[in-house]
């Protein structure tokens, strides 16, 4: 029972690690006229770091009116129509014992876990923006291996041959 408190504290912990350590994606679109978002940021930039005209050598040139500043706010962020669905895959020896848990997080971060007793073959399925995946062997011997896939693709995986062997998959 302890051990699965630890996992699941280890896999909220690798989730908020992972969601902190990348830049979060703009859910919305680029101001009209722009391509990107970094095209956005950059003319903006471009725009603060480019110096005044000197008028110390012309005196009597009197200096260019301060260009207008023009504040546009960002749109509200609008929620996405569909999660993601996930197909976790655990395969390995068959007739293995494993159990843990896997947990999804949405778009608006919130959380859903679930705690599983299986025997290899086994299938999940689990719909969010992010998914976690923590798998304990039961037993010493044979190989537990575990893959996250959405839509027919493989997004992650990872296996453990060791005894009482602990398996960590996530997707970003």
């Amino acid at each position: 029972m302890v051990l699965r408190g630890l996992l699941l504290l280890f896999i909220i912990a690798l989730t908020v690690f992972s969601a902190c350590s990348s830049p979060a994606p703009r859910p919305f679109p680029p101001p009209e006229g722009y391509s990107s978002w970094e095209q956005y940021y950059s003319e903006h930039e471009a725009r603060k770091n480019t110096p005044t005209p000197d008028t110390s050598s012309n005196p009597s040139a009197s200096p260019a009116p301060a260009p207008a500043t023009i504040t546009i706010p960002e749109p509200a962020p609008k929620a996405p129509t569909s999660s993601s669905n996930f197909q976790i895959i655990v395969r390995g020896t068959a007739g293995l014992k494993f159990s843990g848990s896997y947990m999804t997080v949405t778009w608006d971060g919130k959380t859903t876990s679930r705690t599983v007793d299986g025997t290899v073959p086994a299938e999940y399925s689990a719909s969010g923006m992010i998914a976690s995946v923590a798998f304990q062997k039961q037993v010493e011997s044979g190989t537990l291996i575990v893959e996250i896939f959405k839509a027919g693709q493989l997004l992650n995986a990872a296996d453990t041959s060791a005894a009482y062997g602990v398996v960590l998959v996530a997707t970003q």
